[in-house]
């Protein structure tokens, strides 16, 4: 049976108010209603309206609980809105859904989805199946993602290879048949967390505003083991980049304004937004030189 859209407006509408009420203090009776919309609405399987979908991101992750943590932490400072385990499983429809019937909501109901590489196994090739000319890697126990997390990407790639994000924490054992794919090693350092926001733009995700607030720059926690102790005893700051890797951490936050400034403007529509690459120099080069100043701020912050 199809559930008519009126029928789903007035579920949407009945707990909103109900919400609110109780938010208030009241304790309106609705416990009926509720018994009788909750399902309802439950079980819709039409995509979420456009704007808020295209804020909707699912997180694979494993094992390392702090780094997906910290990676959801992330997400929210930008203005998205990733999706929680338990509100895939509740948007099955089902009293107790299998784990792939979860992960299928997750993917139904997101605009990207982020698959998180943490070495939380070790691995290597047995002895009798090792060639002469086999890597490092194949030979002694080295990191890599837990299997349940490599078979979800691989999912995550068969619905829509242009919504994946791999992210990758620290050097880890390769799965060969994807190895042409570019990985973000990210870390704590600006330049990497702005190219994390690009390749979720470049999803289709819908980020607005976020390039003035300082959440993002700092919230979370992004390094390997390895990564803290290279790094121990000293600040990372954007002005370590080299001079081509500076040029494009300029363009990207150009680009990042560009769309802010461009979205907040009630006058147009998304739909009438030129896209970055197609622009002019002419009319690039005003948010390059906001983005310089705003870089040389970073600079002078320590960040």
């Amino acid at each position: 049976m199809r559930i008519k859209e009126t029928e789903v407006e007035d579920a949407e509408d009945f707990l909103r108010e109900y919400w609110k009420n109780r938010q208030a203090g009241d304790r309106p009776d609705g416990v009926g209603e509720i018994q009788y919309y909750a399902p309802l609405l439950m079980n819709v399987k039409a995509d979420k309206p456009k704007e808020e979908k295209s804020k909707r991101v699912w997180v694979i992750h494993g094992r390392n609980e702090e780094f997906a943590k910290s990676v959801l932490q992330f997400l929210r400072a930008i203005g998205l809105d990733p999706i929680e385990w338990s509100e895939a499983r509740a948007g099955t429809g089902l009293s107790s859904p299998y784990t792939g019937e979860i992960l299928e909501a997750g993917f139904d109901n997101a605009q990207a989805f982020v698959v998180l590489l943490t070495g939380d196994d070790e691995a290597r090739l047995r002895e009798e199946y090792l060639r002469q000319n086999d890597p490092e890697y194949e030979r002694n126990l080295t990191p890599q993602a837990r299997p349940n997390v490599i078979f979800e990407a691989g999912m995550a790639f068969g619905r829509d290879p242009r919504k994946v994000i791999f992210i990758q924490q620290g050097k880890l054992r390769p799965f060969s048949n994807i190895s042409g794919i570019h990985f973000l090693e990210l870390n704590n350092t600006s330049e990497k967390r702005l190219e994390f926001v690009r390749r979720l733009m470049d999803a289709g995700c819908n980020i607005k505003n976020f390039i003035n607030k300082n959440d993002w720059l700092s919230v979370g926690d992004f390094e390997s083991d390895a990564g803290k102790q290279s790094r121990a005893g000293s600040k990372i700051k954007p002005h370590a980049l080299n001079e081509a890797d500076e040029n494009q951490f300029v363009e990207t936050m150009a680009e990042a304004l560009y769309r802010d400034s461009f979205l907040i403007n009630p006058k147009k529509s998304e739909m009438d937004m030129v896209q970055w690459n197609d622009l002019p120099d002419s009319e690039k080069d005003p948010y390059r030189a906001t983005a310089k100043i705003m870089i040389a701020n970073l600079k002078k912050e320590n960040l």
